[in-house]
């Protein structure tokens, strides 16, 4: 009897354990399949039910290196990033050394804008693992972050080789860095490649974004116009009788090619280097001995800065010019020219315009004693650009002042000026221009005492038909009045052609 009733206590406790640790396993199986359905949740964006279920677990398993981790992967989904951190660190401290907690970790610190803990971070997997692309590709957004481009293009570059599919993030970073730097051509490459790369991604959207803040200046640049061109008085001289003796006709047509192209080796935000060259060649219908050729070579730049709490633009110009005169346009003379212009924005509608320069004209056949125009010429010019229509309208009035020292006396001049332009900028494929200008020239030491006054009125009006073709037409006018009879006289131009823009 008293074997029975130990055997059957025997009985009764082995079952009290099976049940027991048949209870605890069940426990064990249902903490992992709550885990994995947080996985699940996490992996088909249901966040806050990931969030749910991993906050009930990390109350119950606070020492476990997986929940913590996938806690932490919620709330970078949820751009939580504080508390991501925070449970990205206890999964580290659990599991030292994780290359996955590492680089999310790090992730975490690139999203919080501290890039100096995101690379310690990224060091540690580098140095286990140097060709791991996902390290590689943060460890460039982390220099990116600290406008170290050098860096973050080696890393990035690499990364690029490993996530063939990350291109459109990387072009994107790397556009960042470009900009960061000024170097506005290279920053809009990387980010049309991202948009390419990104299409229907938010890469895309944001490549876009920071795109429409860069200069809209090519590297290239180029116009060339072909045009018909009518002058009532190809030599300004009052009538027939005061014509050359090599000249018959007053009045005249011809055919003009003016072309225009530019490189900026260096294109920043603000500022920029450029180099022209102009060629402006025309051919006279009827006196040939009038065609004109002209080559022109500029070097330009400008910086832009702040004077006080206005924006600046501070600009420079060298021009070289030769021309060329007659049927073989022979060499008629030389010009060189060079000066800054200050700009001011007082306002997004208002800017000031300060301007001076400085000239020298030589000429092949110069005139003798006082007829020698070879000279010297300074001019100061200030002027006021009103922006209206949104803009789309600029109105300009100018005052100028030209002082000219020649060779020969009768060229000794000063040129008071005023100008009026306004130009439309663009509207609806239409551009264009009207001005008018008043011109009061002395000729101080003249032999014959010579005053003029000059106005001239003009317009142009261009239709851009193509994104790289505009047809356009225009007239000037000139009034010239002199107490000289020879050089009192009125002249009309008109013009219409084609027009590419490059």
């Amino acid at each position: 009897m008293k074997l029975r009733e130990g055997l059957m206590k025997k009985i009764w406790f082995g079952a009290l354990v099976l049940l027991l640790c048949s209870g605890l396993t069940w426990a064990a199986e249902e903490w992992r399949i709550k885990l994995e359905e947080a996985k699940v949740n996490l992996d088909e964006g249901n966040y806050q039910a990931a969030d749910k279920i991993l906050q009930d677990l990390v109350a119950s398993y606070p020492e476990d290196m997986e929940v913590n981790y996938y806690l932490g992967l919620t709330k970078v989904a949820q751009k939580q990033y504080s508390a991501a951190e925070n449970y990205f660190q206890k999964a580290n401290n659990l599991k030292p050394g994780d290359t996955l907690v590492l680089l999310d970790l790090a992730n975490v610190y690139i999203s919080l804008n501290r890039p100096k803990p995101a690379k310690d971070a990224l060091a540690e997997v580098l140095a286990r693992e140097p060709q791991n692309g996902r390290a590689l590709y943060l460890r460039g957004v982390a220099a990116v972050q600290e406008k170290d481009c050098k860096s973050a293009q080696e890393y990035l570059e690499k990364a690029r080789k490993l996530l063939p599919k990350k291109a459109a993030e990387i072009n994107y970073q790397l556009g960042v860095c470009a900009k960061n730097q000024g170097k506005s051509q290279d920053a809009k490459k990387h980010f049309d490649e991202a948009i390419a790369a990104g299409k229907g991604t938010v890469w895309e959207e944001k490549a876009g974004k920071q795109k429409e803040t860069l200069s809209t200046q090519n590297m290239f640049y180029a116009t060339g116009d072909v045009f018909y061109q009518y002058d009532s008085n190809i030599v300004p001289v009052a009538d027939e009788d005061a014509l050359p003796g090599e000249i018959s006709h007053k009045e005249d047509s011809r055919a003009v090619l003016w072309f225009k192209g530019g490189f900026r080796p260096l294109l920043l935000n603000n500022a920029g280097i450029g180099l022209e060259y102009h060629l402006y060649n025309s051919w006279q219908f009827e006196e040939q001995d009038m065609n004109l050729q002209v080559h022109q070579g500029v070097l330009n730049g400008y910086y832009d800065f702040r004077m006080g709490k206005m924006p600046a633009r501070l600009y420079g110009a060298y021009l070289y010019q030769y021309a060329g005169l007659g049927k073989n346009y022979s060499y008629y003379g030389t010009t060189h020219r060079a000066g800054p212009t200050l700009l001011l924005a007082e306002t997004k509608n208002l800017v000031t315009e300060f301007n001076y320069y400085y000239q020298n004209e030589t000429f092949d056949d110069p005139g003798e004693d006082d007829f020698d125009r070879d000279n010297d010429a300074h001019q100061l010019l200030a002027g006021q650009h009103f922006y209206f229509w949104d803009q789309k309208i600029d109105l300009g009035i100018f005052g100028r002042y030209e002082n000219a020292n020649a060779k020969g006396k009768d060229y000794d001049l000063n040129r008071y000026g005023v100008r009026a332009i306004a130009q439309l900028l663009g509207w609806k494929n239409l551009s264009g221009w009207v001005f008018f200008d008043y011109d009061y020239r002395d000729y101080m030491h003249s032999s014959y005492d010579r005053v003029d006054e000059v106005y001239q009125a003009g317009f142009e009006v261009q239709y851009k038909f193509w994104k790289y073709l505009a047809v356009f037409a225009g007239m000037n006018y000139a009034d010239h009045n002199s107490n000289t009879e020879n050089f009192d006289y009125d002249r009309e131009i008109y013009s219409a052609g084609i027009r590419a823009i490059y």
